[in-house]
């Protein structure tokens, strides 16, 4: 290291960064501004210059490279592989050469039987091993099931698999849950049987569902199983299930193929043994892979960075004779749209994307963004992992998640998203933390510093008790009738936060499972009907309690619909005239507020404050003195429901909302939440049934008859 040609020690050059951090009122940590930098640079002048934002050198946002070394390794024809020549032919189409990590699947015994967890980056070819294996066993009459974890990656992959796969005559069934509403736009799912299915195309819980209810004979000869995205194992809510599903597949059929395949899977070896799995790993990507950092002073140099940045990458195209494309990822709904908005008045050609939009509107952006219609897509990072579009650049706009920073895991997940191998020579990934920025106490840029210079974290997977409780039951109803000892020799070796015995004793009393004299474990009609219903013994308990009710009121106990939005017109309106933040959600505790105190109604339009009287009139009609009573929550969800029943689209009370109300209401989370209330009502009808309760039973079918529409 060097100052003014003069060698100068680690020690005096960290003091000198730290001093002028401090005169330049900028908060970088200093260890992590040096330890960047070392290896950039020798000088300390350079450094010194880029932190007070007078260096124009751009190698200095570089903040590492990961290359590829693909060439060098064997190329493998599809005519070297031992599979059906009409596979062949079909995969032809897409393919030359096998990829690096498809040969060592291969070599591994992949078209041997062998089960196996396939660890290697995004886009290196990963979903084609488990079809090799899969569609060769579907030409052989075995049944081939492919897992997702999210409903709009199994309907990408469905679309996906039907169209490729359509000259073999094979019968491709998606499974997702419900999906039976009629509305317009969205789409529809028929309840179609699997019995004669040769692909199945599920979410976890879509397959789980099944085994639950028992009717593993559903799915003999099954031949390949195809578990996507297994890290999901980490996941608090959902890993105890994903477990508890992979060790009912292995035991309900043994003689099938387990290919489990992740990205990011730190303790590769540690989970390939927890499911006796051979491990396939491979650490190349398909296409190198650039990560930089710049620090940005303010919102407004971010913004016109993230032009320049879209304007640039859409200008190179690849050798494949594709234009960059860029995917922006950022922490909420109301930004995404602002981005957009923006993006599209400096002439880049861009769409919001995100969960609220209707399944017609989502597959058009994505069919316009394959087509290179438009430069740029806007999602928020917690849609990331149900987003696949084909990008040569990743922009973090934001490094949030919700209320909380990425972890390291969705950190590398979404920058995975960077580069194609059969679209981009090269991928590119920015982050763009803003000096002085905090959240929760946490400075973004050492966040943003961190991410890049951590690993992925290792996958662990958690049960809490509801978890043990539901998978416990779960196991008891897919084998009708399992031994206790069986069982505890399993759960023992799980971590649980309660004993195996206890949890027994405790779905016992609740009268879910029996236990006869040779303590063999066999499930009530209760206990089935609270394991395929996917609801944890404390909201089934909660739901027999109340079955009298009307099955409406128990499902707002329950679940609420949460995603309601000023419009921008209300939040341009206030940001105007007030001096604190309001959020954009009507039922934040800043919005609620505004609305109980009556105090800000006056700073309105007479437009404005007229749809805020009518929320207020329709809405509010508690005698409650308190912010955080649930009613208008409740209120809005029921007026959602009851505009359902008389017949409305999710479209058309969309417009209601905002017609009457200037409320944003998104007709795709109408949808979702709508479906969400059939899943509740599904339970309330099973439960009841269970419990011979006829005609609870029977309205409940009613109701949900009249919103599936």
């Amino acid at each position: 290291m060097t100052y003014n040609n003069q060698p100068i020690c680690n020690k005096c050059a960290k003091k000198i960064i730290s001093d002028r951090l401090k005169t330049s009122n900028n908060d970088i940590a200093t260890t992590s501004i040096f330890k960047l930098f070392l290896n950039k640079t020798k000088v300390l002048e350079e450094i010194l210059d880029f932190i007070t934002f007078y260096n124009e050198d751009k190698t200095l946002m570089l903040y590492d490279s990961f290359g590829t070394t693909e060439t060098t390794n064997e190329k493998v024809s599809l005519d070297d592989i031992d599979i059906p020549q009409v596979i062949k032919t079909i995969l032809s189409k897409r393919i030359k050469h096998l990829l690096p990590v498809q040969i060592e699947a291969i070599n591994n015994g992949l078209l041997h039987n062998q089960n196996m967890l396939v660890v290697s980056k995004t886009a290196s070819g990963k979903t084609l091993i488990g079809e090799l294996a899969g569609i060769t066993k579907t030409l052989q009459n075995k049944k081939m099931i492919y897992l997702s974890p999210l409903v709009a990656l199994a309907n990408q992959k469905y679309r996906d698999f039907k169209n490729q796969y359509k000259d073999l005559g094979l019968n491709i069934t998606i499974k997702v849950g419900s999906n039976r509403i009629n509305a317009e736009d969205e789409l529809f799912i028929k309840e179609k049987s699997i019995i004669d299915s040769d692909i199945i195309i599920a979410t976890y819980e879509g397959l789980d569902f099944i085994l639950r209810n028992g009717e593993s004979n559903h799915l003999n000869d099954l031949g390949v199983v195809i578990i996507d995205e297994i890290h999901m194992l980490e996941n608090n809510e959902r890993g105890s299930r994903l477990n508890g599903l992979i060790k009912r597949l292995m035991k309900l059929y043994p003689q099938a193929q387990i290919i489990a395949l992740s990205a990011t899977v730190k303790n590769s070896r540690e989970i390939a043994g927890e499911f006796n799995l051979k491990l396939v790993e491979y650490d190349k990507r398909p296409v190198k892979l650039e990560r930089y950092i710049d620090f940005m002073n303010n919102e407004d140099e971010k913004s016109k960075k993230i032009i320049q940045l879209c304007k640039d990458e859409f200008k190179q195209i690849s050798s494949k004779g594709y234009h960059g494309q860029t995917m922006i990822f950022t922490d909420s709904r109301r930004k995404k749209d602002l981005i957009a908005k923006n993006l599209n008045k400096n002439g880049i050609k861009s769409e919001a994307y995100h969960a609220g939009l209707s399944y017609k509107r989502k597959v058009e952006i994505e069919r316009a963004y394959l087509k290179q219609e438009i430069t740029t897509v806007v999602t928020t990072s917690a849609l990331a992992s149900g987003v696949d579009f084909p990008s040569s650049q990743v922009i973090f706009e934001s490094l949030r998640m919700g209320i909380k920073f990425l972890s390291n895991n969705e950190f590398h997940q979404m920058l995975g998203r960077a580069g194609r191998p059969t679209f981009h020579d090269i991928g590119k990934v920015f982050l763009l933390p803003i000096i002085g920025n905090t959240f929760n106490q946490e400075n973004e840029v050492s966040v943003a510093l961190s991410l890049l210079e951590n690993d992925v974290d290792e996958v662990k997977i958690y049960y809490d008790k509801k978890a043990t409780f539901e998978q416990i039951l779960s196991d008891i109803c897919a084998f009708k009738k399992i031994s206790y000892f069986e069982l505890e020799k399993k759960y023992n070796q799980i971590d649980n936060p309660l004993t195996f015995q206890n949890a027994i004793e405790v779905l016992i009393d609740h009268n879910m499972i029996y236990r006869n004299e040779e303590y063999f474990l066999t499930p009530t009609r209760y206990g089935k009907a609270v394991a395929i219903s996917f609801i944890d013994i404390y909201t089934a308990e909660l739901i027999r309690e109340n079955i009298y009710d009307n099955p409406l009121d128990i499902v707002l106990d329950i679940e609420k619909f949460e995603n309601v939005y000023l419009s921008n017109r209300f939040i341009k309106a206030f940001e105007r005239n007030m001096d604190f933040y309001i959020s954009s959600k009507l039922f934040s505790s800043s919005v609620k507020r505004i609305l109980f105190s009556g105090d800000y109604i006056g700073i309105l339009n007479s437009n404005l404050e007229n749809k805020l009287v009518n929320v207020e009139k329709d809405f509010m009609l508690c005698d409650c003195l308190t912010l955080y009573c649930g009613c208008l929550e409740r209120n809005v969800s029921n007026h959602i429901i009851e505009r359902r029943l008389q017949g409305w689209s999710p479209k058309q009370i969309s417009n209601e909302f905002m017609n009457n109300y200037e409320l944003n209401l998104y007709s795709g989370d109408i949808y979702n939440w709508l479906d969400q209330v059939i899943r509740i009502l599904e339970a309330i009808k099973r439960i009841a049934k269970s419990q011979n309760f006829n005609r609870v039973y029977r309205n409940c079918k009613e109701i949900i008859q009249k919103i599936e529409g």
